[in-house]
């Protein structure tokens, strides 16, 4: 197996191998990302590998040794790192893996900004308990809230930030280039400020 990219820090090593639909682990890619995300915050498989076919886009599978451990979606505009999905394989979760995913996100783009959406804290949500752990660990990771809520549909996502301070119109720019002007202006995100906020 040839390997794109690899990051080794001490003892262990960490590699990453890009996606498309011929690659041998696509359809264990694609369980682990339908397993892990919810229906309605899912997009379709084919718009995804679509594009990742940009310069501006990295769909990669991430191994420890041989073993595929999961897989992360990238999106670049300059200097800001869009994380729009991310999992582990949930029988290798709890192990580490994903703070060591988001450490070879970091490395990999050492000057950039790095941001994030999770689903808010709402304590009527059937997996609220979930989420607060998701929350914690993100913040564990040096991750940061910027006080803003993403709002599509029926859904609210906050995001959070690592490496800088998080500036609305970048972010506006990054799903522009992403989506297209076209797609762009019919499903611009929402971004609402919390009020009380001190970011």
């Amino acid at each position: 197996m040839v390997l794109s990219w690899v990051q080794r820090k001490a003892d262990e090593m960490l590699a990453v191998k890009p996606i498309t639909k011929d690659s041998p682990d696509f359809e264990e890619v694609k369980q682990i990302y339908l397993s892990e995300f919810p229906r309605d915050e899912r997009a379709p498989m084919w718009i995804l590998l679509w594009k990742a076919k940009k310069d501006s886009v990295e769909f990669l599978a991430c191994y420890d040794e041989d073993t595929l451990i999961g897989f992360v979606y990238l999106i670049l505009w300059e200097k800001v790192t869009f994380i729009l999905f991310f999992a582990v394989n949930n029988k290798l979760q709890s192990k580490g893996y994903g703070s060591k995913i988001l450490g070879l996100v970091k490395d990999r783009y050492p000057g950039n900004k790095i941001v994030l959406d999770i689903e808010i804290l709402d304590e009527k949500a059937w997996n609220y308990e979930q989420r607060k752990r998701r929350r914690s660990f993100y913040l564990k990771n040096g991750y940061e809230p910027t006080g803003v809520i993403m709002q599509e549909s029926s859904m609210a996502f906050e995001l959070l930030v690592n490496g800088g301070a998080f500036v609305e119109e970048e972010l506006h720019s990054l799903f522009r280039s992403y989506l297209g002007s076209v797609i762009y202006f019919f499903n611009k995100p929402k971004l609402v400020r919390q009020q009380n906020s001190s970011d």
